[in-house]
């Protein structure tokens, strides 16, 4: 049986970088980790920590410099997790089902 497959010569492929981790993971590892916190530990990242230190794994040692992070943010400004609060509630509903109209 005859190979259908043809040699096809490309004469110059345009190549990129790949982006920095952060740009694309980081990102979505943060916006869940932002769920994490604020669904499962009511914004509080001492409670997360706390959990951590008690009976984290290997893997849940990685979030501890994001929630130091959210500690250092919510001490400059108290309103901080108000206003993540605001954000995830926007984004979920602007992302969510369209409400039925009458």
């Amino acid at each position: 049986m005859p190979s259908r497959i043809a040699a096809v010569e490309v004469e110059a492929v345009e190549t990129y970088e790949w982006p920095p981790r952060w740009s694309f993971w980081g990102v979505a590892e943060n916006f869940a980790r932002v769920h994490i916190l604020l669904t499962v530990f009511d914004g509080e990242p001492r409670k997360w920590l706390d959990f951590i230190d008690r009976e984290g794994n290997d893997a849940e040692v990685g979030d501890v410099p994001f929630l130091e992070m959210m500690e250092q943010r919510i001490a400059q400004n108290p309103d901080f997790i108000a206003d993540l609060r605001r954000l995830v509630r926007e984004f979920t509903d602007s992302v969510g089902p369209v409400p039925a109209t009458s």
